[in-house]
């Protein structure tokens, strides 16, 4: 399983792609969040209004504008999923949360680079930041099936 995962991922962020072709680099932090949201009054009004204890009115200043975003943070959420459960279930030794952020945000770093380097598709931090995100969320299934497992086991 592992193996499959590992060549469908090389095939999706590298190996599919044309150079030159849709290449763009982009260095902006949440660039599709800040695309889907508009907050009025900006940050600071959010945060002023937070300050004063008022959330229900801070929470009514975001507003969406555009889901056309959604589907690239979900697809790479996704895509590293498997990554965050089946490390551990390969080698356990792995298997802690702290090793997985840095080895969700290492395999998702070298992707992005290597897109940068070969002007392969988009290369953007986040990119990064949703891959760790899905190895973190496999991870916790891992973690939950596992414990489920034993505790079943146990009272068997």
């Amino acid at each position: 399983m592992f193996i499959i995962y590992a060549a469908v991922t090389l095939w999706v962020t590298l190996l599919s792609r044309l150079s030159e072709a849709q290449y763009e680099v982009h260095f902006t932090l949440f660039r599709a969040l800040r695309k889907m949201v508009e907050i009025e009054g900006g940050m600071s009004g959010f945060f002023s209004a937070l300050l004063k204890g008022d959330a229900r009115n801070a929470f009514s200043l975001i507003h969406i504008v555009s889901m056309r975003q959604i589907d690239g943070i979900i697809l790479n959420i996704l895509m590293f999923t498997p990554l965050g459960y089946l490390v551990p279930a390969v080698w356990p030794k792995l298997g802690r949360w702290r090793r997985m952020l840095l080895l969700g945000t290492l395999c998702s770093l070298t992707i992005e680079l290597l897109q940068g380097f070969f002007q392969l598709g988009v290369a953007e931090p986040d990119d990064i930041f949703n891959n760790t995100i899905g190895v973190f969320i496999g991870y916790l299934i891992y973690t939950f099936l596992i414990r489920f497992t034993h505790e079943r086991i146990d009272k068997e």
